[in-house]
């Protein structure tokens, strides 16, 4: 959380964000966001239905979700064949909708295109 910290001093204060963040990341609450969690696997089906501004993902949820024994081993193929997407995608820092703004060993952060474009331009 931590460093995170650094990376809101850009959002603007006059408006709430709705955060997406994996469930064993710690975002204490504030009136700054609303923050929503899935123990599901994630696609971008479910990104785009909720439309979050920020999204937070753990490194280590990539790995699991690409591993070849995740792919291999699925109980429902097409599903994980969608979140493999999704994940790979994230971990290529090609994130449909959204842009890169902040990455560690530990985790990423991606913001929406248009609330990047509207903060930082082009």
């Amino acid at each position: 959380y931590k460093e995170f910290e650094e990376v809101l001093p850009f959002l603007p204060e006059d408006r709430t964000y709705k955060i997406y963040k994996d469930v064993r990341l710690y975002l204490p609450g504030s009136e700054r966001w609303h923050t929503f969690s899935n123990f599901k696997t994630l696609d971008y089906g479910y990104f785009i239905e909720r439309s979050p501004d920020l999204i937070l993902l753990m490194q280590q949820r990539i790995y699991d979700y690409t591993s070849d024994y995740a792919v291999e081993n699925a109980i429902d193929p097409d599903k994980m064949q969608q979140s493999y997407k999704f994940y790979t995608d994230a971990n290529l820092e090609k994130l449909d909708g959204y842009t890169l703004v902040f990455r560690n060993d530990f985790g990423l952060v991606y913001i929406k295109e248009e609330l990047f474009t509207e903060l930082y331009g082009d």
